[in-house]
């Protein structure tokens, strides 16, 4: 009898500690200082002739950037894809990559990403770059029900308050899946979860032709893999082919 009150509390835990993962992650101090320290590297080496490519328009506005919250990268391993029988919750699926994308912001805007990555046994920033992911990030944000702004319908907590829009994006996450070149958001909201499609995932997925245009959308862990996994097989079979 004791033996499974005791196998009780682990499945719990195991479970509640599912539902952290997903529900929110805080930064550790060592991500944030790595990011804070490398960032103005990068900001300096951009020529004045590649500014709009890191999300600029004159040189000033380099000295005015901040960093938003960051949004911690996963992964799903191509294995666990092609293995996936339709019932495992994303939560058991994903893998962390060690490393974090930093909006870097500038006149209330996302411009760049900034990638702080574990290398070398310390977090370093080591990355400058996807000013259209940025872009397409913040537009995700600020339309998704739920998120900074939207949120409080609870009379106890004021609209767009400091606390309410930390709560929400620490439930963001960045979810790669390398194999197929597909990047999603997963949001995390009243204990469910949410895969969003970034635009170049939804083309590569077949959910809007080319020249049309995406209104983001959600779909569940089995939708998402579905479609994932002729994707990721014709990667791996390439691989495989050149050697």
């Amino acid at each position: 009898m004791r033996e499974k009150f005791w196998l009780f509390l682990i499945v719990c835990w195991l479970l509640g500690s599912w539902q952290t993962l997903l529900c929110a992650e805080t930064v550790p101090a060592d991500v944030r200082t790595a990011a804070e320290q490398g960032v103005s590297r990068f900001l300096d080496a951009i020529p004045d002739d590649d500014l709009n490519r890191f999300g600029f328009t004159k040189e000033a506005e380099l000295s005015q950037t901040t960093l938003g919250h960051p949004l911690p990268v996963y992964t799903i391993e191509p294995l666990r894809i092609l293995d996936y029988q339709g019932e495992e919750d994303i939560a058991g699926l994903i893998t962390s990559m060690d490393s974090w994308l930093f909006p870097v912001v500038c006149g209330g805007s996302y411009r760049v990403l900034l990638t702080v990555a574990w290398w070398e046994e310390e977090w370093r920033a080591v990355d400058l770059g996807a000013s259209h992911l940025a872009t397409e990030i913040e537009q995700i944000i600020q339309s998704w029900e739920g998120l900074i702004g939207r949120l409080p319908t609870d009379e106890n907590e004021p609209e767009g308050s400091e606390e309410s829009q930390k709560q929400a994006l620490n439930n963001l996450k960045l979810i790669r899946i390398y194999q197929a070149n597909c990047d999603f958001l997963l949001v995390s909201e009243d204990g469910a979860s949410y895969l969003i499609p970034l635009q170049g995932t939804a083309r590569a997925l077949g959910l809007v032709g080319l020249g049309e245009s995406y209104a983001h959308g959600v779909m569940n862990t089995a939708e998402a893999l579905t479609r994932l996994t002729p994707l990721v097989r014709e990667s791996l079979e390439s691989q495989v082919e050149g050697h």
